[in-house]
Order: structure tokens, then sequence, then C-alpha cells
């Protein structure tokens, strides 16, 4: 993909940088800007083993993410801001309560 495509440098970046450190990023479509949510993959491979089956972040929809309890949303006038914004609001969510 190019960046003609809406994909730049940057948001490849923060894509793997967010896998790397073991976090999962969605987009969805906003009338106005852009919209994005932020998850863990260690507590969706939780869930997928109580469920017994494969979930596709692909495929998710927002209300998934969100009432599911699963994700952060974000939101920006980029696709980068939405998803630094989604990314940034879960870690601090995660951070919050976290079980010792």
């Amino acid at each position: 993909m190019s960046e003609k495509d809406g994909v730049t440098d940057e948001l490849k970046r923060i894509y793997r940088q967010a896998w790397c450190e073991g976090y999962w990023i969605q987009e969805f479509r906003a009338e106005k800007g852009y919209l994005a949510a932020a998850g863990s993959v260690k507590q969706l491979e939780e869930i997928e083993k109580k469920i017994g089956r494969e979930i596709v972040v692909s495929k998710l929809i927002l209300a998934d993410v969100i009432m599911g309890g699963i994700a952060r949303p974000g939101s920006g006038s980029t696709r980068e801001e939405a998803c630094l914004d989604a990314l940034t609001d879960y870690k601090k969510h995660e951070k919050k309560y976290k079980c010792s």
C-alpha cells in the first residue's frame, strides 16, 4: 500500500509498534474525521479460548469492541491521530484497572 491509499509510513509504524507491544488496532468509518479502537492481543486470545473460536479483528464493528468492553475508542483528524488516541486511551485504561 502507498500513501495515496491512505497508508502512510507513520501509520504503518503505529500499527507495527502497537503489535510489538501486544496491542491491536482497528479503524472504522466516520462521517467526519477518523475513528479507531485499540485493545490487548492477550485479552483477545483469552476470549478466543473461552468461546472456542478465532476472533478476526478486521471483522469487528465498533459496537463489538466498545459494548463488549474489549477496546477503547479514539478519534482524530487523521488516521494516525485516531489510532494513537485509541492506543493511548487503552494503555491508560489498562494501567488504571490492571489487577496485581
